[in-house]
C-alpha cells in the first residue's frame, strides 16, 4: 500500500525529521534474577540497566567499552557471558567501563578533509563517519562503506607514486650520465703541444 502525501502538508515530514534528529530517551530499570538462598546457581544477580524506548537494554564490552543493545529479555545471558579466563565480557554498569579510547582519525570523506575539494570534483560523496582508533580501522571503514571512492584514491595514490617514481629515475640517470661524461674526461689522455 502506497501513501500519497501532498507536498502542501509538511506536518507529516516535519514530525518525521523531529522524531528522527531528537534524542534518545532512557529510563533505569532494576532486575532481579534468582535467589542466592534458594538457587545458588544464579547467584542472585540484580542488575540496574538503562533502557532505551524500544525496550532495548544498554550494555557495554568491559574491555573495548563499547555500547551494544540487547533485548531486555537476553539481557541476563549476555551478562553471563565470559571470556576463555573467566572474566565477563558485559557489564550493564557504564562506570565500570574504560573509557574510550581516542579516535584521532577520520574518514577521507568528512566535510573538513584536507583533500575534499579534490574529492567533490570526482562526486565523491560526504561521510558523516569522524572516529576511528586506528589508520587500519579508517581504510576498512573506507574498503566496506565506500568501495568505488576507496579504489579511485587508491588508483590515484598508485598513479602518483608511479610519477615520483619514474621522476626519481630521471633524476638518478641523469646524473649517472653526468659523472660518466666526467669520468670519460679525466680519463681521455691529454696531447702535448709541439714547440
Amino acid at each position: 500500500m502506497v501513501t500519497k502525501i501532498d507536498s502542501a502538508d509538511d506536518t507529516f515530514l516535519n514530525s518525521l525529521v523531529d522524531a528522527k534528529s531528537a534524542p534518545r530517551k532512557t529510563t533505569t530499570e532494576v532486575l532481579q534474577r534468582g535467589n542466592e538462598s534458594t538457587d545458588p546457581e544464579l547467584g542472585g544477580m540484580r542488575v540496574s540497566f538503562e533502557v532505551t524506548e524500544s525496550g532495548r537494554a544498554q550494555i557495554y564490552d568491559i574491555r573495548t567499552g563499547v555500547m551494544s543493545t540487547v533485548l531486555k529479555d537476553r539481557l541476563f545471558d549476555y551478562l553471563g557471558r565470559r571470556h576463555p579466563d573467566g572474566s565477563r565480557v558485559f557489564t550493564a554498569d557504564k562506570s565500570k567501563v574504560p573509557p574510550l579510547p581516542e579516535r584521532p582519525y577520520k574518514c577521507l570523506l568528512v566535510v573538513d578533509s584536507s583533500e575534499r575539494a579534490k574529492f567533490a570534483t570526482w562526486g565523491f560523496p560526504i561521510c558523516g563517519q569522524i572516529g576511528f582508533v586506528s589508520e587500519g580501522d579508517r581504510n576498512q571503514h573506507m574498503q566496506i562503506k565506500h568501495k568505488g571512492q576507496w579504489l579511485k584514491i587508491q588508483q590515484a595514490e598508485a598513479s602518483r607514486r608511479d610519477e615520483e617514481n619514474l621522476q626519481l629515475q630521471r633524476r638518478i640517470a641523469d646524473a649517472q650520465l653526468r659523472a660518466a661524461i666526467a669520468m670519460e674526461k679525466a680519463n681521455r689522455p691529454t696531447r702535448k703541444k709541439k714547440g
